[in-house]
């Protein structure tokens, strides 16, 4: 796994830890979860309007979609979750020093809430360009 992906999960998973969660794993898991989710429905929005041959394909209704995130959070907690794998993610980054910590809490930042910040944007910014014109 790529260093900075262990970096995000350690930091989440540390956080929640001493933060006296009573369910970190849980709240890793829904964090990274809902982060790759919102990276999908970019995705998605970007071929659904970019690329026309795709509507057909790319359509959906809410209930699937409900049905696809539920089942995402569990694929991702099967794949993802190791406690000792998690620990060693903790030992891995336990001695980082204070400039490297700055450092690392503005790229998890930029991960996780950019993530969504840029969904909300794409979602914007393609209602607004493909917005229907109505005829004068």
């Amino acid at each position: 796994m790529r260093r900075f992906y262990r970096y995000v999960i350690y930091r989440l998973y540390t956080s929640s830890l001493k933060g006296k969660d009573i369910t970190p794993v849980a709240t890793v898991i829904f964090i990274m979860s809902f982060v790759h989710f919102a990276q999908m429905l970019i995705l998605y929005s970007l071929l659904y309007n970019f690329i026309p041959s795709c509507r057909y394909l790319l359509k959906y209704n809410k209930t699937n979609v409900i049905i696809f995130l539920i089942i995402f959070v569990g694929l991702y907690y099967l794949f993802f979750y190791n406690k000792k794998r998690w620990n060693r993610y903790i030992e891995e980054f336990k001695n980082e020093s204070l400039e490297q910590r700055r450092k690392g809490t503005i790229w998890v930042g930029l991960f996780t809430v950019g993530s969504v910040v840029l969904l909300f944007i794409t979602m914007i910014s393609l209602s607004i360009i493909f917005w229907p014109s109505k005829p004068n």
